[in-house]
């Protein structure tokens, strides 16, 4: 099996990502495996974070990141139906709806 690593520093304080990626269809039942490298302050702290939670370690780094990304489309989405009703919601809410800078409420 060929296998890919790639080092990424994120931070100057010594965190950083490998990423290992397998070709597809070489992963006869394991999924791809992503390294990540802590300072030992970080590492106590996500281990002190995983047992409070019940989880180990492996489980709540990936249930944090599924979060995140789970977040962010939320947000994604929330934004973007705010800004296509914005007029909207300005019309049922007149005396909320932001004003022009520097003049007064139309």
């Amino acid at each position: 099996m060929v296998t890919i690593s790639k080092k990424i520093e994120i931070l100057s304080n010594g965190v950083s990502l490998i990423c290992r990626v397998r070709r597809p269809g070489q992963y006869r039942g394991a999924m791809p495996a992503l390294t990540i490298e802590f300072t030992d302050e970080e590492l106590a702290a996500i281990r002190e974070a995983a047992d409070a939670d019940g989880k180990s370690v492996h489980a709540y780094v990936h249930d944090l990141s599924v979060r995140e990304q789970q977040r962010r489309r939320f947000v994604e989405s929330a934004a973007a139906f705010w800004n296509e009703h914005l007029a909207e919601f300005d019309d049922a809410f007149p005396d909320e709806a932001p004003r022009p800078e520097g003049g007064a409420a139309a």
